[in-house]
C-alpha cells in the first residue's frame, strides 16, 4: 500500500493534520515526496505543518497546486530560553 493510499483512506474519515519536524535534515527524495503528496492531495482536507531551522528553505518545496503559507520565526533569545528553563526546571537536577 502506498503512502498516498494510506492518506487518501484516512482523509475519507475527516480532516488530517500531518506534522513533520526538523526539515533541515530531510533528503532530496523526502522533500520531493512531500511536494508530490501535497500536489496530489491539494483538494483534500489535509494540513501539513513543517518545521525547520534556517538551513531549511521552504521555497525548495514549490507546492504547486497546494495552498500554503510560510511563517518564519526568529531564534528565541537567551532571556526567553532562561525563562522557559526557570518555569519548567529539569526534575533530574
Amino acid at each position: 500500500m502506498t503512502l498516498r493510499t494510506v492518506f487518501e483512506r484516512r482523509l475519507g474519515h475527516g480532516p488530517l493534520v500531518l506534522v513533520i519536524e526538523d526539515m533541515q535534515w530531510a533528503d532530496a527524495a523526502s522533500v520531493d515526496s512531500l511536494r508530490t503528496m501535497a500536489d496530489w492531495l491539494h483538494a483534500r482536507q489535509l494540513t501539513i505543518v513543517l518545521t525547520g531551522r534556517p538551513a531549511f528553505t521552504p521555497a525548495a518545496l514549490a507546492f504547486g497546486r497546494a495552498a500554503h503559507a510560510v511563517v518564519q520565526l526568529p531564534p528565541l533569545p537567551d532571556a526567553g530560553i532562561e525563562a522557559i528553563h526557570m518555569r519548567y526546571p529539569n526534575p533530574a537536577s
